[in-house]
């Protein structure tokens, strides 16, 4: 196994030495290509490049924010506003529950000599609890409407059809029959309802609970959603920005070599010629300003 392994590595440190010539090989190749174009070219041409990086990460960038400020809206319009509205129509409706049961704590024995002794509730309570169960009934209609018109997927739509029937049934069949009770100050009949009101606004509970359930996992898949896209944008921007920083240091790297290097055979060549060998070998490659003084 070890001498598997000896192989493996050499075999391995070739490869990479190999490839590593060839980076070589390319950039001398390059180099020599740019002598052929104007130093004025090349630095243009990387000033360029590197708008393009800046443009590319700047759009990155851009496309990141917009991507939170999506998720973002996502959860907060999408999820959090239904399950706003789901909370306030489950509180309003325990409050109408709350209401009926205050009216009837607020009662007197009738006067007279009925021996049964009739209990009476206080019309002032009654009528002011019917006025706010009325209101509360509006505040919960408006409340549904929003959220029915709302984009809901195929298990949403089928519960707030179930609820809005047994909604429909706790509001017809219980609370419009207590106002009416109340105001006409029928204690037994309010009495009554106020047990049916519980009987249906227990059935009705389970539905809002599921939607407020659908909701909730809704705003936590957003959520997720939202650190996917977090994340990828993160790597997409440190891609783009160590792929940039490598590229542009490799071409600044060539474009330093293409222009010190043929500096250097001018200023060797200069000083030959200043000590009195004026046979020496002028070799020209490209065709820039650099070769052209040396030509």
């Amino acid at each position: 196994m070890c001498g598997v392994d000896t192989v493996t590595k050499k075999s391995l440190t070739g490869a990479w030495v190999c490839v590593f010539k060839r980076l070589i090989h390319f950039q001398t190749w390059v180099t020599r290509l740019l002598l052929h174009v104007s130093i004025g070219v090349r630095l243009l041409s990387l000033m360029v490049l590197a708008a393009v990086v800046a443009l590319v990460l700047a759009t990155a960038g851009i496309w990141g924010l917009s991507a939170s400020k999506e998720s973002l809206r996502s959860v907060y319009e999408d999820r959090m506003l239904p399950m706003q509205q789901l909370t306030e129509i489950s509180r309003l409706m325990l409050r109408n529950r709350l209401l009926l049961r205050s009216s009837l704590s607020e009662v007197s024995v009738a006067a007279g000599g009925d021996e049964r002794m009739p209990l009476v509730m206080d019309p002032q309570v009654a009528m002011a609890s019917a006025d706010a169960m009325e209101r509360n009934i509006e505040a919960i209609g408006d409340l549904w409407r929003g959220y029915a018109a709302s984009p809901l997927s195929a298990p949403e739509r089928a519960l707030a059809s179930r609820f809005a029937a047994s909604r429909a049934a706790f509001v017809n069949e219980a609370l419009r029959p207590a106002i009416t009770a109340l105001r006409a100050g029928q204690y037994q009949e309010t009495r009554l309802l106020a047990t049916r009101a519980q009987v249906l606004h227990d059935a009705a509970l389970p539905d809002l609970q599921a939607l407020s359930q659908l909701q909730f996992d809704g705003a936590h898949d957003a959520y997720a959603k939202g650190i996917r896209r977090y994340d990828n944008t993160r790597l997409l921007a440190l891609g783009v920005l160590g792929t940039a920083m490598v590229t542009m240091s490799w071409l600044g790297v060539i474009l330093m070599t293409s222009i010190l290097n043929p500096l250097k055979q001018v200023i060797s060549i200069f000083r030959e010629i200043s000590n009195g060998r004026y046979d020496s070998t002028i070799t020209v490659e490209g065709r820039d300003e650099i070769s052209k003084v040396m030509l």
